[in-house]
């Protein structure tokens, strides 16, 4: 189940065709659709560097807990990063094939 998988593209939208904001929203669900676990570790690791920069700040923990706080939010930028580039790229994909259909 891909861009060009069995079923078709993602986006099948003829030339004259017209598109309900339902269908919009369908479809932008579906293009994201791959990329929704790298977005969800992203916010998941973004969440628990905040949390540890104010337990850092109200001295809660330690000074040195700091560099864990960097490492989680460098990381959740890279998952953020990738999940990005996923879901562009599926996108960018989808409406190529969707080209490529077109009558």
């Amino acid at each position: 189940a891909g861009a060009g998988g069995p079923e078709g593209p993602a986006i099948t939208q003829e030339i004259f065709g017209k598109l309900t904001m339902a269908d919009v929203i369908a479809q932008v669900a579906l293009l994201a659709r791959p990329a929704w676990p790298g977005f969800l570790t992203s916010f998941v690791l973004q969440l628990a560097a905040a949390a540890l920069y104010v337990m850092t700040i109200n001295r809660v923990v330690p000074l040195y807990w700091l560099l864990l706080t960097v490492l989680l939010s460098v990381v959740g930028c890279q998952f953020f990063l990738r999940a990005t580039n996923r879901a562009l790229m599926h996108a960018l994909s989808s409406l190529y094939h969707a080209m490529l259909s077109m009558r």
